[in-house]
This record gives C-alpha cells, sequence and structure tokens, in this order.
C-alpha cells in the first residue's frame, strides 16, 4: 500500500476532490500520523516527468505549467503559477471536509499539516472505508470485498431515507450478500414488476437465459398502500466505487426500466457513490453532471447513516481490511 502511494495519482489537476483523497491516504499511511503542506507539495511535483503530460496541458493555458519546445521540456510559466498551487487547492478541499463532516472526520488540521486522528470511531473507521472505496487502484487485492460491502452500507443508508413504510432490496448481483430477488435477469424483473403491482414487458428473447445480471439496478425501494395496485413511489439506485460513476448512472432510471416494466409511477433514481463530490465552497464538483438523479456522495452517507447500523458496524468482516489497514498504520487500538 504505501509502496503504491509513492507514485504520483494520474487524477486530472480539475478533480481536486481526488487529490485531497489522495492527501488523506497518504496522512493515514505516514509514521508520524501526519503530513505537512510542505511535505504534500514536495510529493505531488518531485518531478514534471512525474505528471502525464495530458494533465499538464490540460491546465497550461489555466496557467500552472507551460510547454517549451526545447528538448520536449517542461518549463513552469513564472508569470501565473507556483508549484505549490495545487497544494493549495487541496488543503482548501481539507479545510471544507473538516467544517462539513465534523465528527466523522478522521483528520485535523494542525500548523499547516494534515493529522489523523489517534484512534478512530465507528463513524470515522466509515469514513476511512469510504475513502478507500473511492481509491480502488490502491486496493486492487481488497476491490471485491470493498464495492461489494459498499452496497450493504448504502442500503442501510438508503432505508434511513425512505423510512420504516419501506423496505429497501437488493436486486444487484453481490458477491457477499444474498439479493431478495434471484433466477435470471428475465425472471427477476418479472418478480420486481410484482412487487410495484406492475407488469414486465419483457418477452422471450430479450436476455440469455443465462443471464444473472441486474441491468444496472442494486437497491430497489417500494412504497405500500394497502392494496396491490401499482402507481406507487418507487426508489431505483445504483451503488457504484468507480470514478466513472456517472457514465452509468441512468441505467436505473426511469427512461431506462419503463421499457422493461409498466411503471405508471416514474421511479426515484438514485446515485450512491463513496466520492466526496464537493468543491471547497461546499457546492457540487462538475455540477452539471448532476442531473436527473438523486445524490448520495459520501458527505451524505456519513450523515445519513443510521448509528444503530455503525453499533453493528465491522467494516468488512469477511477480511478485515479496513481494520487489517487502519492497524497497519497504527490509527487505532
Amino acid at each position: 500500500m504505501s509502496n503504491r502511494l509513492a507514485a504520483i495519482p494520474d487524477y486530472a489537476l480539475f478533480d481536486v476532490h481526488q487529490w485531497a483523497d489522495y492527501a488523506e491516504l497518504v496522512c493515514l499511511t505516514s509514521p508520524d500520523r501526519s503530513i505537512t503542506y510542505g511535505d504534500l507539495s514536495d510529493k505531488i511535483y518531485p518531478s514534471l516527468r512525474d505528471l502525464r503530460s495530458d494533465l499538464i496541458e490540460e491546465d497550461a493555458e489555466g496557467g500552472m505549467y507551460a510547454l517549451t519546445d526545447k528538448g520536449h521540456s517542461l518549463e513552469m510559466d513564472p508569470r501565473v503559477a507556483k508549484s505549490n498551487e495545487l497544494c493549495q487547492r487541496i488543503f482548501e478541499y481539507l479545510n471544507y471536509r473538516i467544517s462539513s463532516y465534523g465528527v466523522s472526520y478522521p483528520f485535523r488540521i494542525d500548523h499547516k499539516s494534515l493529522v489523523r486522528s489517534e484512534v478512530l470511531s465507528s463513524r470515522q473507521k466509515l469514513y476511512v472505508y469510504c475513502l478507500m472505496c473511492s481509491s480502488l487502484h490502491y486496493f486492487p487485492e481488497h476491490k471485491n470485498v470493498l464495492t461489494s460491502e459498499f452496497e450493504d452500507v448504502s442500503r442501510a443508508v438508503l432505508q434511513s431515507v425512505v423510512g420504516p413504510r419501506m423496505k429497501v432490496l437488493r436486486f444487484g448481483k453481490n458477491t457477499t450478500h444474498s439479493a431478495d430477488f434471484s433466477g435470471n435477469i428475465a425472471k427477476k424483473i418479472k418478480d420486481l414488476a410484482a412487487a410495484m403491482g406492475e407488469l414486465s414487458m419483457v418477452q422471450d428473447g430479450d436476455y440469455p437465459n443465462t443471464s444473472t445480471g441486474d441491468d444496472g439496478l442494486d437497491l430497489v425501494a417500494i412504497d405500500h398502500y394497502g392494496d396491490e395496485l401499482g402507481s406507487r413511489l418507487s426508489l431505483f439506485a445504483q451503488c457504484k466505487c468507480s470514478p466513472t460513476w456517472h457514465e452509468s448512472v441512468h441505467s436505473s432510471s426511469y427512461n431506462a426500466w419503463n421499457q422493461k416494466i409498466t411503471i405508471r409511477c416514474p421511479n426515484v433514481n438514485v446515485a450512491m457513490i463513496p466520492f466526496c463530490m464537493r468543491g471547497a465552497d461546499g457546492s457540487w464538483h462538475r455540477q452539471t453532471a448532476i442531473s436527473g438523479f438523486m445524490m448520495i456522495d459520501r458527505q451524505r452517507l456519513l450523515a445519513l447513516c443510521p448509528d444503530d447500523f455503525l453499533t453493528h458496524f465491522d467494516p468488512l468482516a469477511p477480511t478485515g481490511v479496513v481494520d487489517q489497514f487502519l492497524i497497519e498504520t497504527e490509527a487505532v487500538e
């Protein structure tokens, strides 16, 4: 893990929320439980060769770096940029997280240093878990467990959103927990339609008989009004740990599913992701991409996760990935 963090991420410089995640991971793995502003700046920019050229070009016009023709080298533009500009933006994001996450945040800033808590609470461990889910390339050996457990966390959060009237059901193909719908995808859609009081429009031949996928749907919540008729409130949710989550977010939308089920009342599409999609001012990162669905990002996950779930939340119980990572970095007792 620590060796992987030695490599500079290839995040776009625009995606400062991901760079802030990187700073938190570096802090967690630091022997002295902290990383200074200067150390982070040195780590991010040990040499210009370590940054992908296309990322440099992306910000060249904005002033961070300028390309030169001499030997295809890269030179900093002294007129508009300093080498610590990105680091300054990262710390602005970290300051926002301190103020917005409150007791759920396992870090603090002390004299321009990011410092981790010595012992983490259950809610802070959940934050670290979301951080790991947002950085799967650093945990390739635990990717399957991390992503499958994220669906269970999302299920508890979505249940707190809809309340006791609606039961959140697992539709997706989960490697850790049993789904509430079984069989091939055609049967699962038929059973889902029946649970909604609707009809399945799937015909023989629409799917291979051996297909047991989920058609982009992980969780579903359906309201009940004392009868078996359709036209009910429903929520369809995707739980995605990929940074490209936005590319498939509409596969659980009404427009995608009203071709498969006679949905009389359009479902609410929900995106549940472990990323903190907030700018330093608290606004949505990439605001124009957040449209047509309800967003539950890391900040909302932490805010909405019920205390009773946390009391029995043993992060990644099958393998102890989170606790193992924290113990290795001496962040827990």
